[in-house]
């Protein structure tokens, strides 16, 4: 089969989305959250729209992948080449972008961290608990001459109801860990006050 005849295109654009959904399931199946989806019945664009929920892609992207990927296998024309490399390019990022995550999350199994606001000291551990498809924190006031609390958190993914907290835990802890390993306080304390301003756990 050559390369820019319709078949080839149409098999190009076909091997494409196996290649994206396999990689999104792998994923999915690695944090035990594809039973739930599978049993949701949510399909690709809600999987994607999870993974820019949570941070991995930029949502322009992913209504930019999601948009030429409904026009490829809705209209029943032939893509364009020049439509084609472009979505070749954005697959072939998100499954690089996935692969990176993954390993993130197989490198970083509990965090902890002192965070300073204002006059406050802090103490943050997160925990992903992948068994239990969800996230643990414990926050603890270290501040002198106050009255030591503890906080404890705990987000679990079980039904479709608990997607909204468990997309904001798991964003928590990816930029936790991006953010406050390059020592960048000031920023990590900036995306934090626009998470908690945007929802609360």
């Amino acid at each position: 089969m050559k390369a820019g005849t319709k078949e080839g295109i149409v098999n190009a654009v076909s091997n494409l989305k196996r290649a994206l959904d396999c990689e999104m399931d792998m994923f999915f199946e690695s944090i035990n959250m594809k039973r739930i989806l599978d049993k949701n019945n949510l399909g690709f664009e809600k999987k994607t729209r999870f993974l820019a929920d949570i941070g991995m892609f930029p949502i322009q992207s992913i209504n930019k992948l999601n948009w030429m990927r409904n026009k490829m296998e809705h209209e029943y024309k032939t893509p364009e080449i020049a439509d084609l490399n472009a979505y070749y390019e954005i697959v072939w990022s998100a499954v690089k972008i996935i692969d990176l995550y993954l390993e993130l999350l197989y490198i970083n199994g509990a965090i902890w961290f002192v965070l300073h606001y204002g006059d406050r000291e802090y103490y943050l551990t997160m925990e992903h608990d992948v068994e239990e498809c969800g996230f643990i924190f414990e926050i603890a006031d270290l501040t002198k001459d106050k009255e030591r609390k503890k906080r404890l958190v705990n987000i679990k993914l079980g039904s479709k109801s608990e997607i909204c907290n468990y997309t904001i835990a798991f964003n928590l802890y990816l930029f936790s860990i991006q953010y406050f390993d390059y020592g960048n306080g000031n920023l990590y304390r900036n995306k934090l006050r626009k998470l908690m301003a945007s929802e609360s756990l």
